[in-house]
């Protein structure tokens, strides 16, 4: 069975300016992938929170309250987090649009396995010098072993947030692959044949 967004992509494809996009969902889900595919179909820019947040050695660099709010005071954005604490309530209430990627937990638990896989093999750096390393494998904060000790707690901290958003927004609740699938096909035809306005 099709998953319908149609609501859902006319609203984003048809507005050209003032397009504020939250994608969220556990690590490991695609929220990245997810927002930089719509980045490139719509043309507003991704905001990485994980990029302005981890310093070197992964601390928390003094910044980044400040510059995250500069970011999401913009017109238009994708964001592809929840949030961190300092400005979860800001991003939120400025979000046009909500994509909740909330797959099942095994489906999360073989993404990131096989993404860190990748990443401690290929030594990938991810943001200002820091790398996942084979060490990191052994420890309780290996984002494997985090995004699995958080799994239900994230997904009541987005439904709660979904819930007591004060200002409007369109959501799109993707529960499986196919669900995936299915709203970027229904993004691509209505960018296609519908008519986008300002």
């Amino acid at each position: 069975m099709t998953a319908s967004y149609e609501l859902f992509v006319q609203s984003l494809a048809h507005r050209a300016t003032d397009v504020r996009i939250v994608v969220a969902g556990i690590s490991g889900v695609g929220k990245s992938t997810l927002a930089g595919e719509i980045s490139r179909k719509i043309d507003v820019e991704v905001v990485e929170l994980d990029a302005l947040h981890h310093g070197p050695n992964w601390q928390p660099r003094l910044t980044f309250q400040s510059e995250a709010m500069a970011l999401i005071g913009r017109p238009s954005w994708i964001v592809d987090s929840s949030g961190y604490p300092q400005i979860t309530d800001a991003l939120w209430e400025r979000a046009t649009h909500i994509i909740w990627l909330d797959l099942p937990r095994h489906v999360v638990f073989w993404r990131l396995a096989i993404r860190s896989i990748a990443r401690t093999a290929r030594r990938t750096e991810l943001w200002n010098g820091n790398r996942e390393s084979l060490r990191q494998w052994f420890t309780a904060d290996h984002p494997l072993w985090t995004a699995m000790r958080r799994y239900d707690g994230r997904r009541k901290f987005v439904s709660e947030h979904i819930g007591a958003k004060r200002t409007p927004f369109d959501l799109a609740h993707i529960t499986s692959r196919r669900a995936g699938n299915d709203f970027s096909a229904q993004l691509d035809y209505e960018l296609e044949f519908g008519q986008r306005v300002d």
